[in-house]
């Protein structure tokens, strides 16, 4: 996430600069720091004055799984909802490997019927 520690400026000054000059960001942060830390990214976000924070990459290991797709689905909810606390949007952007065979349809159609939709919003490329 862009923030004033690895910017010249402090982040609200930061934030400032960047929409200056027309950049909305929305920074897309590790699984495990929105796990572990996601006060501290709520404070840095409204900080800067941004609107939202994202995963783009849920670790795993092989094949994408239904277990790794649960634990993934926890954090999104769990964050989501903090986040919205402080006036933010969470957002999961996907990759592809979400769309392995999962019952009658993917681990993306998982992801998607049990996240909040109230608290978790999805990016995808289209080409």
């Amino acid at each position: 996430m862009p923030s004033g520690r690895h910017l010249q400026f402090p982040p609200e000054n930061s934030g400032r600069e960047l929409h200056a000059r027309g950049s909305n960001p929305s920074p897309v942060i590790s699984l495990r720091n929105i796990r572990d830390d996601v006060e501290s990214i709520a404070t840095e976000a409204k900080a800067l004055g941004l609107k939202y924070a994202g995963c783009a990459w849920i670790q795993h290991s092989g094949d994408f799984d239904e277990k790794t797709c649960r634990e993934a689905i926890a954090v999104f909810n769990r964050a989501g909802e903090a986040l919205a606390k402080h006036g933010l949007k969470f957002f999961y952007h996907t990759h592809g490997y979400e769309f392995q065979p999962h019952g009658q349809g993917t681990l993306f159609d998982l992801l998607m019927t049990e996240t909040n939709p109230k608290f978790v919003n999805y990016e995808m490329d289209i080409f």
